[in-house]
């Protein structure tokens, strides 16, 4: 595996972060279950400095959405998932990287649940 340039890193992590931390911001108001966020965000640092070279997250454009930041997350969390998806392809089940990714996926999965039973999600 190539390394991956810091700046890619930082990429990758802001997005992702940024998902996590909006829903951490508005879960209690989102997810009536409870927060999907679990500690097993502190192993995507790790899961970010053994990327394949040939790894992207496509990042579409989505227009200032009035409504909330709900909007956002719906329209861009399950594009998260599939990239991740994609990525788990790359490592064989028994890898720390493959363990990992599966975890980030029942976050991601968990906080799509949260946003399709929210009834505020109007995009």
């Amino acid at each position: 595996l190539k390394k991956i340039p810091n700046s890619l890193r930082t990429l990758i992590n802001s997005i992702i972060y940024l998902q996590l931390f909006l829903t951490t911001l508005f879960g209690e108001n989102i997810c009536q279950k409870g927060n999907p966020v679990t500690d097993d965000i502190k192993d995507i640092d790790k899961l970010v400095g053994n990327l394949p070279s040939d790894y992207s997250i496509e990042i579409n454009f989505f227009p200032k959405i009035a409504n909330n930041d709900s909007c956002w997350m719906y329209l861009t969390v399950p594009e998260m998932s599939l990239s991740l998806d994609s990525l788990l392809r790359k490592f064989a089940e028994n890898s720390s990287n493959y363990l990992i990714i599966k975890k980030l996926q029942r976050i991601m999965d968990g906080i799509y649940s949260c946003l399709v039973a929210a009834s505020k999600v109007q995009c």
